[in-house]
C-alpha cells in the first residue's frame, strides 16, 4: 500500500473516477467530480489516496488548512479494504504533511455519532470529542461528534 499526495501530481485528474467510486459507496451525499478538481487546484488543500499494489485506490482522505488547522473533509475507504489500517494511516500521514507543510498542529473533522468504528480510530489517534453539532448529517438525520486533535508535533 502507497499514499500517495495527489493534489499536486499532473496525473490527479485520472484518480477522479476512484475517488467517485469511493464516494458512491462511503457516502449518502457523495461529492462530485467538480468538488474534487476545486479541491485538487486549492493550494491549501491536501487530499491524499492509498493505493494497492494492483493499482486499485482503496481509500482517500481530503483535508483543508485554515488559518493554521487542519480541517480533515473525509476520510474514505472501500469496504473491501476495510479494517487492515488504511484509514489510520491516510489520517496519520494528513496530518504529518499538513503540519510540514503548513505547520498546523491542530486538526478537526465532524464524524456521525453513531459511527464507533470512525470514533475509536479518531481517538486512538489523539482525537478528543469536544462538541455536538446537533442535526449536523441527513438521511438520517443525526447529530455530529467534533473532534480536536490539538496536540501534534508537541
Amino acid at each position: 500500500m502507497i499514499i500517495t499526495n495527489i493534489r499536486d501530481k499532473e496525473s490527479n485528474i485520472d484518480y477522479i473516477p476512484s475517488l467517485l467510486i469511493i464516494e458512491e459507496e462511503c457516502f449518502v451525499h457523495p461529492w462530485h467530480e467538480e468538488s474534487f478538481i476545486e479541491l485538487m487546484n486549492n493550494k491549501d488543500a491536501l487530499i491524499l489516496v492509498a493505493v494497492c499494489e494492483d493499482d486499485t485506490v482503496a481509500g482517500y482522505i481530503s483535508m483543508l488548512n485554515v488559518v493554521g488547522e487542519g480541517q480533515i473533509l473525509n476520510v474514505a475507504v472501500r469496504s473491501a479494504y476495510r479494517r487492515r489500517g488504511i484509514a489510520g494511516a491516510l489520517v496519520s500521514e494528513a496530518m504529518r504533511q499538513a503540519n510540514l507543510e503548513f505547520a498546523d498542529t491542530e486538526f478537526t473533522l465532524e464524524v456521525r455519532e453513531s459511527n464507533m468504528g470512525a470514533r475509536a480510530l479518531y481517538e486512538k489517534l489523539g482525537f478528543v470529542c469536544e462538541g455536538i453539532r446537533p442535526g449536523y448529517y441527513s438521511d438520517p438525520v443525526e447529530d455530529a461528534c467534533i473532534y480536536w486533535n490539538r496536540n501534534y508535533g508537541n
